[in-house]
Formats: C-alpha cells, structure tokens, sequence
C-alpha cells in the first residue's frame, strides 16, 4: 500500500528532527529520498491541507537551518554524482552550494 503524501510529510518532519543525531550518510540521503517523493506528489497536482502545508514548511524551514552542519558532517550526500540524480530545483540536495541555494534553486 502506497504511503500517503500527508504520511510523506510527517516522515520528513521526524526526520529533519533526528538529522542533527544522524551518524550515517544514508540516514540523510533517505530522507532526501522521502522529500522528492514529496515534491514529485506536489509537481504532479497533489493538495495538502493547510496544516500539512504548514508542517512541509517548518520542516524545510528547520532542514534548511542546518545545512552547514549537514555539509560538514556528509559531505558525501551533497556531491554533483547525486545532485544530477533528480531535477535541480530540488534544493535540498544543494546545501553544499552555500546560503543563496535555496532561492536559485527554487527558481530554477
């Protein structure tokens, strides 16, 4: 049975939270996974409730707040080998690009 987008989020949000804990490059990388599955959901049309919107965002929010730590820690996860594995408006694979990723990437 499929995972719900709604279900995708609150995945996200756990893990964000237990990103600063994380000991394995995988660790991160999967949960990079379950945020382009998220996207992909919202590319293709999908709605989320207000408190689901709210809930992405304050995760993305947190993921993003942490980035300088992420990179140092896993460098490994933010390498062009992975980041030409998926679209490159999906910023959160180009933390290593420095503060304004974000914004050029979302635009991209």
């Amino acid at each position: 049975m499929p995972v719900s987008l709604e279900s995708n989020v609150e995945i996200w949000a756990a893990e964000v939270e237990a990103m600063p804990r994380a000991d394995y490059y995988m660790e991160i990388t999967s949960a990079l996974v379950v945020r382009d599955v998220i996207q992909d959901a919202l590319n293709a049309g999908a709605k989320l409730a207000s408190e689901y919107r709210a809930k992405l965002r304050d995760a993305d929010e947190a993921f993003w707040a942490q980035r300088e730590e992420l990179v140092a820690k896993f460098p490994d996860v933010f390498t062009p080998a992975r980041q030409e594995a998926g679209p490159s408006s999906y910023w959160w694979w180009f933390l290593n690009e420095g503060p304004d990723a974000r914004k050029r990437r979302e635009a991209a």
